[in-house]
């Protein structure tokens, strides 16, 4: 098999990009004795700075390196904004960088302070996008019949990124700076000691978010990418009577009504074989809301919870909407929530008035 550059690096930036949230994860769990290591070095380093060994700055950036992980996350921001599978088609074609960053300033697409180096370094890469992994997939793929095959090694590519992310990607900066969590009880005992300024705090927030959520759109765009190839090969349709892949459940009058109400929202576009979430715009904690609505609205589970409430059928909006376990959106929210209320699920209720 021929080697898949570009979906390889798409791969490795994912890799990297979790890994730098996770250690993100491992600076929030420091514990009571190194945060008084770092504050006692701190106050030496201010008193006597002329005289602060090397071993000593090391082991202060080794438990706090504050400087490293904003470039970092400064670069993971702007690979994901621009140059995987891009949100923003920045051309840098015959410009300079002061007037690249003075452009990107005036239209708030840059927050990144004084990191700019690392995000014009990024801009003079090549772009990936999801057109780009298909094609490249139809140059290593030599017939639609031999599409299953080939899709078989490309997901065991995709399958070794660890996609279990810390809690980043279903929080907000409100919920970081007003709730209770430990990502903010560190960061306020850092900035105590003075490792760390409020500025800084919201800026590793804002980019640690964003990034999270890029993994999740990413990852989602690319399965949806890979099941619709999958479509072609008619051998892997999930058949039945109506040569349709949509279930039953979901093919009533009444369900065929909220769908269309869906997709006029832009929640949701329909496909031969079911339905695209539009996760560009809406979270998969929306998705599984909607889909948790839409179940108890068609009555599809007779189920009853601990709680007294109905179950979800699952299976029928992982087969329309080709996405496997979306009740994991949901577990993923209330881990930290009491109450199932994703950002957003007002205009989802909406549909259903």
């Amino acid at each position: 098999m021929e080697v898949m550059k570009k979906t390889d690096r798409c791969i490795s930036v994912i890799q990297n990009a979790i890994s730098t949230l996770s250690y993100l994860s491992g600076i929030s769990n420091l514990n009571n004795g190194e945060l008084q290591e770092l504050k006692l070095l701190h106050d030496e380093f201010q008193e006597h700075w002329g005289n602060f060994s090397c071993d000593k700055f090391k082991r202060m950036e080794d438990l706090f390196p504050k400087r490293a992980l904003i470039k970092e996350l400064t670069r993971l921001k702007a690979i994901f904004y621009y140059r995987i599978l891009p949100v923003c088609n920045y051309d840098i074609m015959y410009r300079d960088e002061d007037d690249v960053y003075t452009n990107l300033c005036m239209n708030n697409h840059y927050t990144g302070g004084e990191y700019f180096q690392e995000v014009w370094k990024i801009l003079q890469e090549d772009a990936v996008s999801l057109n780009d992994l298909e094609d490249e997939f139809w140059i290593v793929c030599p017939d639609i019949k031999s599409i299953n095959d080939y899709l078989k090694i490309t997901r065991v590519k995709f399958n070794q990124i660890n996609s279990k992310l810390p809690l980043l990607e279903i929080l907000t900066i409100e919920d970081l700076f007003c709730k209770p969590n430990k990502y903010r009880d560190t960061f306020d005992r850092l900035s105590t000691i003075g490792l760390i300024t409020d500025d800084e705090v919201k800026l590793i927030f804002t980019l640690a978010i964003s990034i999270a959520k890029s993994i999740k759109i990413n990852m989602n765009l690319i399965s949806s990418m890979y099941n619709k190839l999958k479509c072609m090969n008619r051998d892997n349709v999930i058949e039945d009577n109506n040569s349709t892949s949509l279930p039953a459940e979901l093919s009533s009058n009444e369900a065929t009504e909220i769908f269309q109400k869906a997709i006029s929202a832009g929640f949701c576009i329909a496909n031969e074989n079911g339905y695209n979430w539009n996760f560009e715009k809406f979270t998969g904690q929306l998705l599984a809301y909607f889909c948790q609505v839409l179940s108890c609205y068609l009555n599809l589970s007779k189920k009853i919870d601990k709680d007294g409430n109905k179950t979800v059928s699952w299976k029928p909006f992982e087969i329309a909407f080709g996405i496997k376990n979306i009740k994991s959106y949901k577990n993923d929210w209330m881990k930290y929530n009491t109450m199932f209320t994703p950002n957003g699920y007002e205009q989802i209720d909406k549909i259903f008035e």
